[in-house]
């Protein structure tokens, strides 16, 4: 089961690195060792995948905060956005989507990713951030509303 997400899970990894494709991999090989060696146990309380993606945001985060104790600014050199965020042959987002997507505050662009990119639900999206339901409900409206608005700023709505 766990190869069968792999696809996404480099995906998600790579969103909660910001699209630097080497962090990702270092998170997802993180992950995949806690998992795999048992650290991270699976308890049934949500989906499979909902809880594999709740590791690798684990994993993302706790990498995130060990680089900065070390001293190292956690901001990749050039443009994000632009920048692979899953295998190859995966399909690329309009620039001015991504640019509207950068604009968004972390929580709001991590809800985003994982309903529209992931396929998750709301309830699943709040076990993967560990938010409550309610928030993550905010979260989706909020995001969802700057994009419209940004979307329409840059002149590409289509409603």
């Amino acid at each position: 089961e766990l190869a069968a997400l792999h696809p996404k899970a480099w995906a998600w990894a790579a969103a909660c690195c910001r699209g630097d494709r080497q962090s990702a991999h270092d998170v997802l090989h993180d992950a995949y060792l806690q998992i795999l060696g048992g650290r991270a146990a699976f308890d049934g309380r949500s989906s499979f995948k909902t809880w594999v993606f709740g590791v690798i945001r684990m994993v993302a985060m706790a990498t995130r905060r060990r680089r900065l104790l070390r001293g190292f600014l956690f901001e990749p050199i050039g443009p994000v956005a632009e920048r692979v965020a899953a295998p190859d042959a995966a399909p690329r987002a309009p620039p001015r989507l991504l640019a509207a997507m950068r604009a968004l505050p972390r929580r709001q662009n991590e809800i985003i990713t994982l309903v529209f990119a992931h396929d998750l639900t709301l309830e699943e999206a709040a076990c993967v951030m560990n938010i409550s339901v309610g928030a993550a409900r905010q979260h989706h409206a909020r995001a969802k509303q700057k994009l419209r608005a940004a979307l329409i700023d840059l002149g590409t709505s289509h409603e």
